[in-house]
């Protein structure tokens, strides 16, 4: 019995150093294994980094291979030391955290692999590094509005929550209702209504809400909702009593003015226009008066009280706002389809223009003017007005509009000839962009030194590169590769 025991003793001592050599071979191996895959993993994120210059679509292949074997590690092998060191940040994948890699890198490097293919996404990139905020709410809410022009509605109220602050928001949301109405999809259009208007009432400044509102009402009777918009519209109207100045509160009545007019309430449009102009008239700056009262002649005009939009016209006293005054009224009388009055004003416009003596303003005048004419498609004669424009900034504005209207005619001669009259400014690029001339367009962008403005124009060019539709091919796809590079050196070169 005694001798059955020790044999017993000895068969276990023998199987336990079985099993403990078992588990330390099993360890060391999956130590060998876990180095192994570790290795490839940063062997393959430093070939993706290799070819960061080349396609980001590779790049993120190759990541998403990377991120393959460490998860094998963490999931075949947990107790292995590289496993443990992962987890715990320690092991790195220069120069990321295995939590940077998976949560951060590989993301990013998603999102640019799209936008290397797909227009819109890249423009999105480009708007979210926009270093301007006003400019980044704008960049946000045009593609909101391209994707809603395609019927991807989702990817469009997506793209509006990232817009702040709340005025844009209101703006994006509420021009997102409106495409729905337009596709019959007033339930929707009722959806997003909703966040809009709270965006809109959210809105510090009176007469930044009162605009918010106003737009809102505006969709409101798109939907058939009259009600709803009066009920909105004088929401917009209480907002005016707290407003202590003159112009900003002339000038909430007028847009208060301009939705009933639209309800085709003309009587209380007439009325909260002879509001507006009684405080006008109290404002003390020569240009914010003239300029207010230049709002009021023009809504007179468009609801057909042409003789009282003359007498506003008269009270404008400071010279640069005369033209915008007239301009006001003719846009009235286009509405009305009578193109006569339209040249006669826009002649009158021209005039008071060149006897304005302040250089700058004269310029502002000549482009409103010209841009009239290209409304008015009248396009050699915008393009006679632009030439008079002397600031390079507002000329180049100018002969932008002009050009984009030749190449959209087809001739694309004439669209880069006057495109070249201003290669300095930003706008230029974006132009040779609508005409394909892409290394052209790289060329000014990177030459301008002043980041927000290159972060602005880097935008611009991926949105006309969007605009242009069309497939993909390889020229424009490697165009959109320099964009997205040169927007995430911009990214770099700020976060350092």
């Amino acid at each position: 019995m005694r001798e059955s025991r020790k044999n017993l003793l000895f068969a276990f001592m023998i199987l336990w150093w079985g099993v403990v050599l078992s588990l330390g071979c099993s360890n060391a191996g999956s130590d060998k294994e876990a180095h192994k895959l570790f290795s490839q993993a940063s062997q393959l994120v430093e070939e993706a980094q290799k070819n960061e210059g080349r396609s980001y679509l590779i790049v993120f292949q190759l990541y998403q291979k990377a991120l393959e074997k460490l998860e094998r590690i963490t999931a075949e092998y947990p107790k292995s030391e590289v496993a443990i060191r992962l987890t715990q940040g320690k092991a790195m994948l220069d120069p990321y955290t295995f939590a940077e890699f998976k949560g951060t890198i590989l993301p990013q490097a998603k999102m640019r692999a799209d936008a290397e293919v797909v227009p819109l996404a890249c423009a999105f990139l480009a708007a979210q590094e926009v270093e301007w905020a006003p400019y980044k709410a704008k960049a946000l809410k045009e593609i909101a509005d391209r994707y809603a022009k395609l019927g991807e509605y989702e990817q469009a109220y997506q793209t509006a929550q990232h817009i702040e602050p709340a005025r844009y928001k209101a703006e994006a949301l509420a021009e997102l209702a409106s495409r729905y109405v337009g596709v019959g999809q007033k339930d929707k259009a009722s959806e997003m209504l909703s966040p809009a208007l709270q965006a809109a009432q959210a809105i510090k400044v009176p007469y930044d809400r009162v605009g918010g509102l106003v737009q809102i009402a505006s969709r409101y009777v798109e939907l058939g909702e009259r009600d709803k918009a009066s009920e909105i519209l004088s929401q917009a109207l209480q907002a005016t009593e707290t407003m202590e100045y003159p112009c900003p509160k002339a000038r909430a009545l007028h847009k208060i003015a301009e939705g009933y007019a639209e309800m085709g309430q003309r009587d209380k449009t007439s009325a909260l226009l002879s509001q507006a102009l009684k405080v006008a008239k109290t404002i003390k700056g020569a240009n914010d008066k003239a300029g207010t009262l230049a709002k009021i002649a023009g809504e007179y005009a468009k609801i057909e009280e042409y003789h009282q939009a003359r007498l506003v016209a008269k009270l404008i006293e400071n010279a640069p706002f005369k033209p915008i005054a007239l301009c006001g009224i003719a846009d009235g009388y286009v509405e009305a389809g009578e193109k006569g009055e339209v040249e006669a004003m826009l002649a009158r416009a021209l005039r008071a223009a060149k006897t304005i003596m302040d250089p700058h303003a004269k310029d502002q005048a000549f482009a409103q003017i010209a841009e009239r004419y290209v409304r008015g498609g009248q396009y050699s004669r915008a393009l006679q007005v632009a030439k008079l424009i002397e600031h390079p900034p507002i000329r180049a504005k100018a002969l932008d509009e002009v050009a984009m209207i030749y190449a959209q005619m087809g001739e694309e001669d004439k669209a880069s000839a006057i495109l070249s009259q201003a290669l300095q400014v930003a706008k230029i690029a974006i132009g040779y962009v609508a005409l394909g001339r892409y290394n052209q367009a790289l060329q000014i962008s990177n030459s301008m030194e002043y980041a927000p403005i290159r972060s602005w124009a880097l935008y611009q060019m991926a949105l006309n590169c969007a605009d242009a539709g069309g497939k993909v091919g390889n020229r424009r796809r490697g165009f959109l590769h320099e964009i997205i590079r040169e927007v995430a050196m911009g990214a770099t070169d700020r976060n350092h």
